[in-house]
């Protein structure tokens, strides 16, 4: 009888690195006085870049084979990136994945729907990188809640999942003040506005019809390593449930496809010229 409870093995590492800095923010709350608190939070904020992007993954394709522990999981998560269970499956998988290539109304497609996570202002005009990212993170639970209007199962789910993170994050105000309030309020708060700053990179002003045109690509190792592949992003919206390790392979295939402007290595000049 095999008990791992992992679908694949390439999860065993992340998840121990995410449980990791689960157990480090927790001390940071629970042990140490206010002020240190908030430096640790500080240092703990760049190391979760791969919480945001495996708490992404794990939308599209659960960790673990049992849902009792996805579910575990992801509420770790939430407290680390600012997105709870089933967050992502509203606003990126149903919103996003589905419409990206609609971008304003000339655009839509034959249901009428425009990508919740559109980079364009009404008439289409491209938005900065700040309205954007300022506009797309105070929007983005009404945005949840407007797709799962069209999907109420989920809707249902990610309902019950707020309302046990509300109830959580009371009980942790109420008992432990500050120290929670800065260790799993503002921390998840601030990932959350940065995960979608980073997003602005991934489609902005790529109007296409053509998949292959629609995405930047980032295939630099470091990268990739930090988010768990998420820079092979044409292969990503191609098969989007695809396991992210399978993602280099198959970005490989169709490598030849993507036009050249929309490959590039990870470096800081490269990135904030996409």
């Amino acid at each position: 009888m095999n008990i791992n409870p992992f679908k694949h093995s390439a999860d065993y590492l992340p998840v121990f690195y995410i449980m990791s800095l689960a157990i480090f923010q927790f001390i940071i709350c629970f042990q140490l006085s206010l002020i240190w608190t908030f430096v640790c939070s500080l240092i703990l904020l760049p190391l979760l870049a791969t919480s945001t992007a495996y708490n992404h993954h794990q939308q599209h394709h659960p960790v673990f084979k049992w849902s009792g522990l996805n579910r575990v999981f992801e509420m770790v998560l939430t407290f680390q990136t600012g997105v709870i269970s089933y967050g992502w499956t509203l606003h990126h998988v149903l919103g996003h994945h589905v419409h990206y290539l609609n971008q304003h109304t000339e655009h839509e497609n034959d249901s009428g729907i425009i990508d919740e996570a559109r980079w364009t202002k009404p008439g289409g005009r491209q938005m900065s990188f700040v309205e954007y990212s300022i506009k797309t993170t105070v929007l983005s639970y009404w945005l949840m809640v407007k797709v799962g209007l069209k999907h109420k199962k989920i809707l249902k789910r990610f309902i019950l999942y707020g309302f046990i993170t509300l109830t959580l994050t009371i009980i942790g105000v109420l008992t432990l003040g500050m120290n929670f309030i800065v260790a799993y309020i503002l921390v998840p708060v601030i990932v959350l506005f940065a995960t979608i700053a980073s997003t602005y990179k991934h489609h902005s002003g790529l109007r296409s019809k053509d998949k292959f045109h629609a995405s930047y690509n980032i295939e630099g190792k470091f990268y990739n390593v930090l988010t768990c592949n998420l820079g092979y992003h044409t292969a990503h919206h191609l098969r989007p449930g695809l396991h992210w390790s399978q993602l280099p392979e198959y970005h490989n295939k169709i490598r030849h496809k993507i036009p050249p402007h929309l490959l590039k290595l990870y470096n800081w000049k490269n990135f904030l010229s996409l």
